[in-house]
């Protein structure tokens, strides 16, 4: 697969949207943002969904009841995002979201309190933004102490919220939040990424 014009910079975003169809995002090495569409069996597409924006690290999309929503890292180094709804003649224009100094890649879900997205800033605090509808922003630093490099991750199951990153220490480590209480401390869950 190749994009014209440049590279894929820092993986895909993914998620299976609409009558089963898998969307794959990724940005290029020029800021440009691209979509891969289709499946294995019904073939691929690819649509540049850049929208007049640029765009640096790996991007993030979570999709719900035929809306999708990007976030990425724009060139001035806050969080950015653009909305698509099914039957829509295109992206909706790009909002700010929020941050500052942030860099690498992007974490996103949507739970029953709304949208989640998670990065980190250059002194390597985890940073999360919370939206109840997807368009109003808060901004939090969840770190509690700590600092994590690359791209962090999240997950949540039962109201318990896990946020993911690799150490200075080049280890994993984990802090949870439990029905959208007050996040505990870092624990260290092993392995060496190094």
């Amino acid at each position: 697969m190749k994009v014209v014009g440049a590279a894929n910079a820092d993986g895909f975003a993914g998620v299976i949207g609409t009558g089963g169809v898998y969307h794959l995002f990724s940005v290029t090495t020029d800021g440009g943002l691209w979509q891969y569409f289709g499946s294995a069996e019904g073939g691929w597409s690819i649509q540049n969904v850049s929208n007049n924006g640029a765009l640096v690290g790996r991007p993030a999309v979570v999709y719900q009841n035929g809306r999708y929503d990007l976030f990425g890292i724009g060139l001035d180094n806050t969080v950015w995002q653009q909305s698509y709804t099914d039957g829509d003649a295109g992206w909706a224009p790009w909002r700010r979201v929020g941050g500052s100094r942030m860099f690498g890649g992007l974490s996103a879900l949507r739970d029953s309190n709304g949208y989640r997205v998670i990065g980190i800033d250059s002194d390597g605090k985890v940073r999360q933004f919370t939206s109840s509808n997807g368009s109003s922003w808060r901004s939090a630093d969840i770190s509690n102490g700590g600092t994590v490099g690359g791209t962090p991750s999240m997950t949540m199951t039962n109201g318990r919220l896990n946020v993911y990153g690799v150490g200075l220490d080049q280890q994993v480590w984990t802090e949870q939040s439990v029905n959208s209480g007050a996040f505990g401390g870092w624990q260290p869950i092993g392995g060496n990424i190094g």
